[in-house]
């Protein structure tokens, strides 16, 4: 019996050859070895003790990208490394700060998450989502390239957290989005890169924080800025009660609500907002 072994990259094929003939056919079994660890899915470089992604050869669905291959940090994401995959959804670590041209042009792709530290989103990166709904933008990407997000045509809404950044010719060509902002930012227009823009008053959800017996959220937006926030138990047909008024003494702030106990399974849902 004769045993041979290819190995294409980093997924090793190996072929075996089984010496009874069946008629005139040798019986061949094709034997896949999965990668020992999920970073072996990803085609990469290093430059100067930072890795960019440059591939991807994994079977797609939910993905994340790791933070770091062979103890050095992931920091870019290289031109057309996802191109064409099969990603349902992925997860783009903090310690990125570039997306490259066309890195996430497929059509499957439905939900991204974006690190926090990404500074560029290249050319058509993001181009061709067919199945893209909303978006999240940091605060520091600071530019978004020409046809980034062009031709995603179930992308209704994306929000920014940040200022307005730059962006390249035709970046959200094509979508039916609104852009989302928050109070205290700046350099928002009406239209935005051919778009409608509203303010950002932060959208229904459930508490994004358990304290204990009680539940909590996060407000984001401007210091000394003032807000409402109300309740409702059931988003079908809501009822909003207005709960709290709050006033932000840093962007970022959490809020409790101790009017219920989350252990009696009681259920609600918060809306921030904005007063004048």
């Amino acid at each position: 019996m004769k045993t041979t072994r290819a190995v294409f990259g980093i997924n090793a094929i190996t072929t075996f050859t089984v010496g009874k003939v069946f008629g005139s056919r040798n019986l061949l079994l094709l034997l896949l070895a999965l990668p020992a660890v999920a970073q072996a899915q990803f085609a990469y470089t290093t430059n100067r003790g930072t890795i960019t992604i440059t591939g991807y050869t994994g079977l797609g669905g939910a993905v994340t990208v790791p933070s770091a291959i062979n103890g050095l940090p992931v920091t870019s994401i290289g031109d057309y490394a996802f191109e064409d995959s099969l990603l349902t959804s992925v997860t783009i670590p903090n310690n990125v700060m570039t997306i490259g041209w066309g890195a996430f042009e497929c059509t499957s792709l439905a939900s991204v998450s974006i690190g926090d530290n990404v500074t560029v989103i290249g050319c058509n990166a993001f181009s061709s989502c067919t199945n893209l709904t909303s978006v999240t933008i940091p605060k520091g990407v600071i530019s978004i390239g020409a046809g980034a997000f062009s031709d995603c045509a179930r992308l209704t809404s994306m929000y920014f957290e940040g200022n307005a950044p730059t962006i390249g010719s035709s970046a959200f060509w094509g979508d039916p989005a609104i852009i989302h902002y928050l109070s205290g930012t700046t350099g928002w227009s009406t239209p935005f890169g051919g778009l409608s823009t509203a303010l950002w008053n932060q959208p229904p959800q459930s508490p994004g924080a358990s304290l204990g017996l009680y539940a909590g959220l996060t407000v984001r937006g401007a210091v000394g800025e003032s807000f409402e926030i109300q309740y409702a138990s059931d988003l079908s047909n809501p009822t909003w009660t207005t709960i709290a008024s709050i006033t932000l003494t840093s962007p970022v702030q959490l809020w409790i609500d101790t009017s219920v106990n989350v252990s009696t399974g009681t259920r609600r849902f918060y809306q921030v907002i904005p007063l004048p």
